[in-house]
């Protein structure tokens, strides 16, 4: 277990116009990027390793499919503290230490993009203190090739949360003790994506784990209100998986061209 505060040196600097992040952070002497509120737009690419760091504010970057080069061995890329909001939309960030740190409260959501790991010892998402959450909503996550590792993809402290609704995580570490790909006290719940590792322990209730090769594939239940959508669902539906009808409507007759093993409940209001 690490401590964000303990993985950090403490420089302080002023953010630029919010359309010249990239240019400042890729000419600045300094480690640390304090991010006051606003929304920052990624025109370029992030060639220095610098840390973004959010304290109480609120944050949107933009990335816009630009790669971030953020952090080191010694830190994370972005890290949000003392109660920020921050979502990062469509980055790609390749960290020399951790990639996406949560700690005092905080809240991050990440939609799409990519985070890569070079080193060990360091998480992909990591939260810590009471009520910090890190929300994922697709993307790839991996690290280099070495698996022996002291590393996970996600590691949440106790009083934290890590929810994943997609994307793509790849093996875990072959290293005595980070085999799961997941650790720590604190709460993931997996709504959805494909893991190169078992992911079922972390797997909510009603989602269905599917092995595919070297991968498991999570799967949310499909909602169905009408019986062509009900049709439409056994046809495509894969082993195990969950289809819910809505309460209060009539489905009439619905033909299956195979039997599958799929679980039909009514339980949606």
């Amino acid at each position: 277990t690490e401590t964000v505060a303990n993985a950090l040196a403490v420089r302080v600097i002023v953010m630029p116009k919010a359309d010249k992040i990239a240019d400042y952070i890729n000419n600045s002497e300094e480690f640390i990027v304090i991010l006051p509120d606003g929304t920052y737009s990624f025109t370029a690419d992030v060639e220095e390793n610098k840390t973004l760091q959010a304290n109480g504010t609120n944050v949107t970057l933009n990335a816009d499919g630009h790669n971030l080069n953020l952090g080191n061995a010694a830190s994370y890329g972005l890290i949000a503290q003392m109660g920020a909001e921050v979502v990062v939309n469509d980055a790609n960030i390749v960290s020399g230490g951790g990639a996406i740190a949560a700690a005092g409260g905080s809240k991050v959501t990440v939609n799409g993009g990519s985070a890569y790991s070079s080193s060990s010892g360091r998480y992909i998402f990591y939260a810590e203190g009471e009520g910090s959450v890190i929300t994922v909503n697709g993307g790839s996550y991996s690290w280099d090739p070495a698996d022996n590792q002291k590393r996970a993809y996600v590691y949440t402290g106790a009083g934290t949360k890590v929810i994943i609704n997609a994307g793509t995580f790849g093996k875990a570490s072959t290293r005595d003790g980070y085999t799961d790909g997941i650790l720590g006290d604190g709460e993931t719940i997996i709504y959805g994506g494909k893991f190169g590792f078992d992911p079922t322990r972390w797997v909510a209730d009603g989602c269905t784990v599917k092995k595919d090769g070297d991968n498991w594939v999570v799967t949310p239940p499909v909602v169905v209100d009408d019986a062509d959508d009900l049709t439409d669902a056994i046809a495509n539906a894969g082993e195990g998986s969950k289809i819910i009808l809505k309460e209060n409507v009539n489905y009439g007759t619905v033909e299956a061209e195979e039997l599958k093993n799929v679980t039909i409940e009514g339980v949606e209001g």
